[in-house]
Order: C-alpha cells, then sequence, then structure tokens
C-alpha cells in the first residue's frame, strides 16, 4: 500500500508542476497578467470539460490527462475570467445590479 501511496504522491507532483510550468509561459490571454498566482484555466464555451484541470492534477491523474484537459482552455486572470463568466451567463443579478447603477450615475451626470 506505501508503494501506491508513494507512486500517487510522485505522479501529483509531476502533474502539478508540468501545470506550473504551463502557466509560466502562458499568461492571460486577455489582460496578460503573468502573475501564477492569479491565473485560472477557463474552458473554452465550446469545448467539453471532463474535469476541473487542477482537481485532475491534485488526484494524481498523469500528466497526459492533465494537458488534454488543458488543451480545452484558455488561460485567464481572475479577473478576466469573472468577466468572461459573466457575458457567457447573460443577466445576473451582479449585471443587473451594475447596469442599474451606471445608468443612474450617467443620468445623474447630464
Amino acid at each position: 500500500m506505501r508503494v501506491i501511496v508513494a507512486r500517487k504522491a510522485i505522479i501529483r507532483r509531476a502533474a502539478l508542476d508540468a501545470v506550473g510550468d504551463y502557466l509560466s509561459v502562458h499568461p492571460c490571454v486577455d489582460c496578460g497578467e503573468a502573475d501564477l498566482r492569479v491565473l485560472d484555466f477557463d474552458h473554452r464555451e465550446h469545448e467539453h470539460k471532463d474535469a476541473e484541470v487542477m482537481r485532475l492534477a491534485q488526484d494524481g491523474y498523469s500528466i497526459s490527462r492533465v494537458m488534454s484537459e488543458i488543451a480545452k482552455c484558455d488561460v485567464r486572470c481572475r479577473n478576466c475570467h469573472a468577466r468572461v463568466t459573466y457575458a457567457r451567463q447573460g443577466m445576473t443579478w451582479r449585471t443587473r445590479y451594475l447596469a442599474r447603477h451606471t445608468e443612474r450615475e450617467i443620468g445623474g451626470a447630464e
């Protein structure tokens, strides 16, 4: 059993290193942010998402499996990722709130 646990730890570390290596050369596609701490994998709208990239890496899936999921994604910083996600979702309470307050500010300035 220890051999299996040790092997899984080695695979997990290799997968996480592969993710780090990938992110270190792929900044945010929208704003160019390159800080690894704030970069996310954003599954493209028409790609089938099997799993979250980081979940695969942390669960010890093979590097090829992790990279296969990464191929379905764009790298975005968390701010750009949130903006794109909200744009895809359409109207939410946040976008309605922003629209109301923006209209009020614009209307009051005239």
